[in-house]
C-alpha cells in the first residue's frame, strides 16, 4: 500500500462529509499521490452521495504538503485548534512543586 484516505458522514447531518486521513508512505511521497487520493475520494463522494454539500477536512498547520493540496482543491480555512503538550514527568514535577497551574 502506498497511501490511503478515508472519510465519513454523520447520520445526523447527511449533508456533511468529514475527511480525517489522507496519507502517503514516505517512499512514495512527492509524486502527487496525496492529491490524487483526495481528489478521487471527492469524485467518488460526489457520484455516490450527491446530497453532501460540505466537506470538512483537517490537518496540522505545519503539514505544508496537505495544506497545499487543500488550498489547490479549494478548501478554505474555517476553524483552527491549538494543541499543547507537556511530558507526564514535567507535569508531575510542576504539580509536586506546587507551581500554579
Amino acid at each position: 500500500m502506498s497511501g490511503m484516505t478515508d472519510m465519513f458522514q454523520s447520520e445526523s447531518n447527511p449533508t456533511y462529509a468529514y475527511v480525517r486521513l489522507t496519507g502517503v508512505r514516505p517512499e512514495y511521497q512527492n509524486r502527487g499521490l496525496g492529491k490524487w487520493l483526495k481528489a478521487a475520494m471527492m469524485l467518488d463522494l460526489r457520484q455516490n452521495d450527491p446530497g453532501v454539500r460540505f466537506v470538512d477536512t483537517n490537518n496540522f498547520n505545519n503539514n505544508r504538503p496537505m495544506l497545499s493540496i487543500n488550498d489547490r482543491m479549494g478548501f478554505e480555512l474555517f476553524e483552527q485548534f491549538v494543541f499543547y503538550k507537556i511530558s507526564a514527568d514535567d507535569l508531575a514535577a510542576r504539580v509536586d512543586s506546587g507551581a500554579s497551574i
